[in-house]
């Protein structure tokens, strides 16, 4: 699991001042460093020792720029106490790291859980879908969580607690509207990538969805922290567009900057299942 962190934004803010200044080094020109998450100690060292954000992006955050995320994160400002959220969270049987906001009070309780994803959400449209669903459990949440680009500040593990349970399943868009963010997330096939287009689709395109045209424009560097998130995407809108498997993992290869492992292999496969899944119903 990945999560972005803001390396200057190592202090917990102390009034509004603060937060504007911290929200300036969270943005462009400051890209955020993407870390692996591999048990709940590192996501609480993490959300505790630096800004950050649940999303996953191809540049600066910016909605724009939204890859994926392996993180549902949610603030509640009132309405609810801690306490609360607590059982609610446990009759729900999920896993979820609760924190308490850097303006948290024992009269006023206002916090944030972060529940960690079974399957990385990798489109607006199944972060949506998510998103919705989250709403229904908590009502008391603050509708500006739903924004792609969402950043947080440090937060103190006092108070805070770590619930075991299941990782939430993200929730499915509806077909059509998976579909459309593939047919109108279209840009122009570059010169250097004219050959190889029409290797994939076997003719020439002047548009490709533009999560192809990223992975194969910079697949060669190794995209550090967005290999998989990457060829993910691509993989999946290329069987979407019934591209030939053997075609796809050949050409996959031949772009990887080293041997692709096991993991590779199996996020290739099972992005084109999903892929042909989608184009099945369409």
């Amino acid at each position: 699991m990945k999560l972005s962190v803001f390396s200057k934004v190592n202090y917990l803010p102390k009034n509004k001042d603060d937060k504007i200044a911290q929200s300036k080094l969270a943005s462009n020109p400051n890209l955020p460093q993407v870390i692996e998450i591999a048990t709940d100690e590192d996501l609480i060292n993490a959300v505790t020792s630096y800004g950050w954000s649940p999303s996953i992006f191809s540049s600066f955050r910016h909605n724009d720029w939204f890859v994926s995320t392996d993180f549902m994160s949610l603030d509640v400002d009132s309405g609810l106490t801690m306490e609360d959220a607590e059982k609610r969270i446990q009759k729900l049987g999920l896993a979820c790291l609760c924190l308490p906001s850097p303006s948290f009070t024992p009269e006023f309780h206002k916090f944030r859980l972060i529940f960690p994803l079974a399957k990385t959400i990798l489109n607006k449209d199944d972060f949506d879908a998510t998103w919705d669903w989250m709403q229904e459990q908590f009502p008391e949440l603050d509708a500006q969580c739903s924004d792609y680009a969402r950043w947080y500040a440090p937060s103190k593990m006092e108070a805070g607690f770590w619930q075991d349970g299941d990782f939430l399943v993200p929730k499915k868009a509806p077909e059509q509207a998976l579909n459309e963010v593939y047919k109108e997330t279209q840009v122009e096939v570059p010169d250097n990538l004219k050959d190889l287009v029409k290797l994939l689709y076997g003719k020439d395109r002047e548009t490709i969805p533009e999560a192809v045209e990223f992975f194969l424009t910079n697949a060669h560097t190794g995209l550090p922290g967005l290999w998989i998130n990457a060829l993910n995407g691509c993989v999946f809108s290329l069987a979407l567009s019934g591209v030939d498997d053997m075609i796809i993992e050949e050409v996959i290869d031949k772009l990887a900057p080293e041997s692709l492992d096991k993991r590779d292999v199996y996020q290739i496969n099972r992005a084109i299942r999903d892929g042909k899944r989608a184009r099945e119903k369409m």
